[in-house]
């Protein structure tokens, strides 16, 4: 507001609209790149935004203006070093929704006689997070240590306030608000706002059916992380077909769409026609000159594979996805690091623990210097890790770990996010293996009555859940209830022919729990079926 901004402006002896430069200037020609009409004129990618982002704040100049930016960031910096530090995790954080923005450019450029409006999507942008910067700022009354999601929460108001007679640009501005959200795990929030947005581009810009594509996309990856990927098959369905209808299906503007597709399909055990979602996607990003999201795709294709038991294959893909991503970003960046993670996830399912641990454990440091300690990021690092200690039954070591993501997870997702749920259950998992099998049960529980409602009942992922709490109550001496739901979770398995290795899990509990009541023939039934599938 402009009663905050003349505080701020005090507290730095700076009249208002020196501050409001220093605010909005320097980003004005980040932002600007971004919406450049050519492709060629804006950032090649996440990184090269992110690098110009992070060499503002460290007072460097950037590559956008170098001649003049550099200089009057570098005065800002030395000014307000604590303020700046704290916008940096911000943007950081962020960097995934203004991205969304850089992608919206590629539909936008389409348009000529539009560019009063991305002028205006430029300053509205550059004053969106010149308003972050703001209230980052130690010297700005009563900011305080404001957590990401009160900024942005900030940032909504704002748009609803100063944009309601700006329908276009506020829905701009409202997709990225709904990206950051969804970067931070606010799914639910994410949703609502993406949901907002779709509607408001059915009413207010019918005929943008690319940028109407796009929108649906975003929404689509924001159901994906809650799970329901049926909602978001169906969103990617309506997205291909206005990209078939504008003859863009293997366009830059579809990459996302096929990425997300492919998401959908892997997650729902369709995992061959995941796999040449994901080698489409990665076609389109190598025809765009995207070596960053054409290695990112390659991740994405190898878990195809690691799914479809291509082991080496996947480890292959990988490889050179790391060497990709290194030379794109440098070897210290949280991409690369995620890549080393996904190796080691690889090596981790091919048994060779050694070396997985070690990557595990240097994509954990990476990240943990760059991100905080308390990022997403950071969680299923510590997750992975986790599970590698506990697959070599080394559950004192992975308990520190296992009970961190679990935190982390608790602390930045809402209830319903599914990597919580995994967080939480993979926490009781090591309770059970620890002795306590009370609190295991209770988490199984939990997390069981959320999966059915966020998948429904016969989802393959809510019969893992009754797999693993029938284990539980076997070993509580609950014999009637763990049969149910061990039986259940198996005819669930078999009708969607889930993956061998939860089908067996599954087997193997009930066998067990069917040799102790001294039920040896069916005991046996069920050994016999295990041996078919693995000699099959």
């Amino acid at each position: 507001s402009d009663a905050a901004e003349s505080t701020a402006a005090a507290a730095m002896d700076l009249d208002l609209k020196k501050l409001r430069q220093r605010l909005t200037g320097d980003l004005d020609t980040i932002i600007l790149k971004c919406l450049r009409k050519t492709p060629d004129r804006r950032y090649a990618s996440a990184a090269e935004l992110s690098d110009d982002i992070e060499r503002y704040l460290g007072g460097q100049p950037v590559k956008a203006r170098p001649n003049t930016l550099g200089y009057r960031a570098q005065r800002f910096v030395r000014r307000h070093k604590l303020g700046t530090a704290a916008a940096a995790v911000i943007l950081v954080l962020l960097i995934g929704g203004v991205i969304g923005i850089a992608w919206q450019g590629l539909v936008a450029a389409r348009e000529r006689d539009r560019a009063q409006l991305e002028a205006r999507k430029a300053e509205r942008v550059a004053e969106f997070l010149g308003g972050l910067f703001e209230a980052a700022n130690p010297t700005t009354q009563g900011a305080g240590q404001l957590t990401v999601r009160e900024l942005l929460d900030i940032g909504e108001e704002r748009i609803h306030r100063e944009l309601a007679g700006e329908p276009e640009v506020r829905l701009e501005m409202l997709e990225l608000i709904a990206n950051s959200y969804g970067a931070l795990g606010q799914t639910d929030r994410a949703i609502a706002m993406g949901e907002e947005v779709v509607e408001g581009r059915q009413r207010v810009m019918p005929d943008d059916e690319l940028g109407m594509a796009s929108a649906l996309t975003s929404l689509a990856g924001s159901y994906n992380s809650r799970g329901d990927y049926e909602q978001g098959e169906r969103l990617l369905q309506e997205a291909m077909a206005l990209l078939e209808r504008n003859d863009a299906v293997d366009s830059a503007e579809a990459g996302m769409t096929w990425r997300y597709l492919g998401v959908v399909q892997g997650s729902t055990g369709l995992d061959e026609l995941g796999e040449q979602s994901h080698r489409r996607a990665m076609e389109i990003w190598r025809q765009a000159g995207r070596p960053d999201f054409e290695a990112g795709e390659m991740s994405n294709v190898s878990g195809m594979l690691e799914a479809l038991g291509r082991h080496e294959e996947a480890l292959e893909l990988k490889q050179e996805s790391l060497r990709i991503l290194t030379d794109y970003y440098g070897p210290e960046h949280p991409v690369v690091a995620t890549v080393r993670n996904n190796i080691a996830y690889t090596l981790h399912n091919m048994g060779d623990y050694e070396p997985a641990e070690a990557l595990y454990r240097e994509a954990l440091a990476i990240n943990e210097r760059l991100l905080g300690d308390n990022s997403d990021v950071v969680a299923d690092n510590l997750t992975n890790l986790g599970r590698l200690l506990m697959d070599q039954g080394r559950y004192e070591e992975a308990d520190p770990h296992v009970r961190r993501a679990a935190a982390i997870r608790t602390a930045i997702n809402e209830p319903t996010h599914f990597h919580r749920i995994a967080a939480e259950i993979n926490l009781a998992s090591l309770q059970l293996e620890l002795g306590e099998v009370d609190e295991a049960i209770v988490a199984y529980r939990s997390a069981l009555e959320r999966f059915e409602v966020l998948v429904g009942p016969t989802h393959n992922a809510t019969a893992r859940v009754q797999c693993l709490l029938g284990i539980a109550l076997h070993r509580s001496g609950q014999l009637a209830e763990s049969e149910r739901l061990l039986q259940q979770a198996l005819k669930t398995q078999v009708d969607n022919n889930a993956p061998d290795s939860h089908s067996e899990a599954t087997r193997r509990g009930l066998e067990d729990l069917l040799r102790e009541q001294g039920r040896t023939a069916e005991a046996d039934e069920i050994a016999a079926a295990s041996k078919s599938i693995a000699e099959s």
